[in-house]
C-alpha cells in the first residue's frame, strides 16, 4: 500500500489478502455480533453540526471509539478509535472535501 502524508510518499507493507477480510460478508456479520453501537447524541466537529455514535467491539482485536456523522450531508466526518490491552493507542481521522475535483490519486512512482 502507498500513502501520501503531507506530501511525503511512503510504501507501507501489507500482507496479501489483508484488505479482502473487510470486503467479506462473513467478516462484516462477525463484526456486527462483536460490536455494540450506542447513540451519543448531537455534537459538533469543528463548526459542523454532527451526530455522534460510540462503539465497543470485543473479539480478537477489541477497540472502542466514536464516529461523527454530518447533520447536513450524512457523511462520516470524523472517527476516533482507541485500543486497550498491551497495544495501547488512539487515532483521530477527519474526513472532508467529499466529491472534490481537487482530490487526485496518482500512481506511485
Amino acid at each position: 500500500m502507498y500513502m501520501d502524508v503531507n506530501g511525503q510518499h511512503m510504501k507501507v507493507p501489507m500482507k496479501p489478502g489483508m484488505l479482502e477480510q473487510f470486503r467479506s460478508d462473513a467478516a462484516w456479520k462477525q463484526m456486527e455480533k462483536q460490536t455494540l453501537i450506542q447513540d451519543a447524541g448531537a455534537g459538533m466537529v469543528d463548526a459542523e453540526p454532527a451526530h455522534k455514535f460510540h462503539w465497543i467491539s470485543s473479539g480478537e482485536h477489541p477497540s472502542t471509539g466514536d464516529v461523527w456523522v454530518s447533520a447536513a450531508s450524512g457523511h462520516v466526518i470524523q472517527v476516533e478509535t482507541s485500543k486497550g490491552g498491551s497495544k495501547k493507542g488512539a487515532v483521530r481521522v477527519r474526513y472532508s472535501d467529499f466529491d472534490s475535483a481537487k482530490i487526485r490519486i496518482d500512481a506511485p512512482k
